[in-house]
């Protein structure tokens, strides 16, 4: 799966959220709790990304 900058992701455990960050071992990830809330976590592993709901455009 090839993930890029600021897609929109679907993790193992149910939480979607964009990638603000790709590092080699981990991703940076903003997740939205609520409608207007996010929170950021900062050791997501590539590997929990179960689907791309959205995709930027390269």
């Amino acid at each position: 799966m090839q993930l890029k900058l600021y897609d929109v992701v679907k993790l193992k455990d149910g939480r979607i959220g964009d990638i603000t960050d790709i590092n080699p071992t981990s991703l940076q990830i903003d997740i939205q709790i609520g409608p207007e809330e996010f929170e950021i976590d900062y050791d997501v592993s590539p590997e929990d990304v179960v689907e791309i709901i959205s995709s930027t455009q390269s």
